[in-house]
């Protein structure tokens, strides 16, 4: 997050240190956090991610069923870009995280970084993420980004019980049932282009 001291004791970085990269052994000379003061460090993130597929995109889904800043498949969303948090925001960051952050302005990734991720593993903690958690299994279709990333081959959810849509077995199960429609789906459509061209 532009604007946070990588090394203040109460700052993003330090966090993810102790929190994330230190018990995963991670090399430090592989971590890139990118920070905001013109343009070209916008340009540099984009480079770095082209020069270095992700192989695991770790994503939060929020109570207001949004991945990163957006919960829409737009123009404006599908890069590496800024976004402007507001003041409210900040206090959230602040309450949440004793984070201070000093600017109004962050570099996230789009979601076409996302989707061209190798895994993407998603996590949804709480009661009041179940109806999102939900739609990942719908066959229903929309803009939203969750429809886009349910589409991921390799898409991994984790979730506790107040967020979970229903069992392992359940969705395995469903998920089953699923293929079994589309394979029936593709062989009739296969059966009648066949038919079509013996008729021509």
């Amino acid at each position: 997050i532009s604007g946070i001291e990588k090394e203040e004791d109460v700052g993003f970085y330090r966090i993810m240190k102790r929190n994330f990269y230190k018990p995963l052994d991670v090399d430090y000379k592989n971590i890139f956090s990118p920070e905001y003061i013109n343009e070209k460090d916008i340009n540099k993130y984009k480079e770095i991610i082209d020069d270095n597929k992700i192989d695991v995109a770790l994503i939060f889904l929020d109570k207001n069923g949004y991945i990163l800043n957006y919960n829409e498949v737009t123009k404006e969303n599908e890069d590496v870009h800024l976004f402007k948090i507001s003041k409210e925001k900040k206090q959230e960051i602040k309450r949440k995280y004793n984070i201070d952050a000093k600017s109004d302005k962050i570099i996230t990734i789009g979601y076409d970084c996302i989707m061209k991720a190798n895994n993407i593993f998603l996590i949804a903690i709480g009661e009041d993420k179940k109806d999102y958690v939900k739609k990942l299994f719908d066959e229903e279709e929309d803009k939203s980004i969750l429809t886009l990333i349910k589409k991921h081959k390799n898409l991994v959810i984790f979730t506790d019980k107040n967020a979970s849509y229903k069992t392992e077995i359940e969705v395995d199960k469903m998920m089953k049932e699923r293929k079994r429609k589309k394979e029936l789906e593709e062989k009739r459509k296969s059966e009648l282009r066949l038919k079509e061209n013996y008729g021509n």
